[in-house]
């Protein structure tokens, strides 16, 4: 799978998951460089539609849990993990 395709599948995992995310906010855990590589390409698609949902990725799970629990004030949420 190229790049591209990948970059689509991250794309539609949000778009399938982003009525179950608090105020639409979603932290994507990918601690291999090429799915953080990835990750921030879409982060940068979302900021180019002026998407109005926050969005970030980390190398772990526990960052990812830091960052949403500080942004929602939530602690029953769970990042998306992208496969290495």
């Amino acid at each position: 799978m190229d790049r591209h395709e990948s970059i689509k599948q991250v794309a539609v995992l949000v778009k399938q998951t982003i009525g179950s995310r608090a105020n639409g906010r979603t932290a994507f855990v990918a601690p291999s460089d090429l799915a953080f590589g990835l990750s921030r390409m879409y982060m940068t698609h979302v900021e180019i539609e002026k998407s109005t949902h926050k969005t970030n990725v980390f190398r772990t799970k526990d960052e990812a849990l830091q960052w949403l629990e500080a942004e929602t004030g939530e602690h029953s949420l769970q990042p998306l993990c992208l496969m290495d």
